[in-house]
């Protein structure tokens, strides 16, 4: 269990899950930057980030920008949307009659995700929400706008154990203050941090000293 004062932003998850040097740059460094798509992205939140916004659509509440936490992952943030459909297995709502069962959608600007850092997101929200609301929920949704795809994410054990490590490894990185360095794959393409991390260019000077280094010991050899 971790103590509020050793809470970490839920969306951080995600970077450490994406890259943890780009995490590291932005969690503890503090850097901050955008491109294309995080700008587009951060159009699409704003849809959805109208704190206290509900809106009842038949037997279905909508609820956006709903804070929410974990002393389990030690974990705190904002969801995009939970959507709360009526049914007398769910939980009671304070201001609503009735049970309701509460399920993630987490919006994203991009295509349908390649990696499972969206999922792992999604699964930390999920947990969060399941804490706040003393509840399990067994499935989320991402919505990539893009393609205009609403997945849904069944919560698995597998997925739930992978999120609590990844956020205990995370919060060991956060103590140590602990950068990895940069490693170079195609996902770099895209990243807003590219020319701040470079990370080909580290790989090739690298590469440069450590051959004429060889080179220098050979020749006095």
């Amino acid at each position: 269990m971790y103590s509020e004062d050793e809470f970490l932003r839920l969306s951080s998850l995600r970077n450490f899950s994406y890259c943890r040097h780009l995490w590291a740059l932005k969690d503890l460094e503090d850097y901050w930057s955008d491109n294309y798509y995080t700008t587009k992205g951060h159009l699409t939140h704003q849809k959805t980030d109208n704190p206290f916004i509900e809106d009842k659509r038949k037997d279905t509440l909508i609820v956006r920008s709903l804070h929410t936490s974990s002393k389990c992952l030690g974990l705190q943030g904002i969801l995009d949307t939970v959507e709360f459909i009526k049914n007398n297995n769910g939980i009671a709502l304070t201001k609503h009659p009735g049970k309701w069962i509460p399920h993630v959608v987490e919006y994203k600007e991009s295509k349908t995700g390649h990696g499972t850092e969206d999922i792992i997101q999604t699964v930390a929200q999920v947990i969060c929400l399941e804490e706040t609301f003393k509840c399990t929920i067994d499935y989320c949704y991402i919505y990539y706008r893009k393609t205009n795809q609403k997945i849904k994410i069944l919560i698995t054990d597998d997925l739930r154990t992978q999120v609590q490590q990844l956020s205990d490894t995370m919060h060991d990185y956060y103590c140590q203050q602990h950068i990895e360095p940069a490693h170079y794959s195609k996902k770099c393409k895209g990243c807003t941090f590219f020319n701040i991390c470079n990370p080909k260019w580290h790989h090739n000077v690298s590469q440069y000293i450590s051959k004429q280094l060889t080179e220098t010991n050979s020749t006095l050899l």
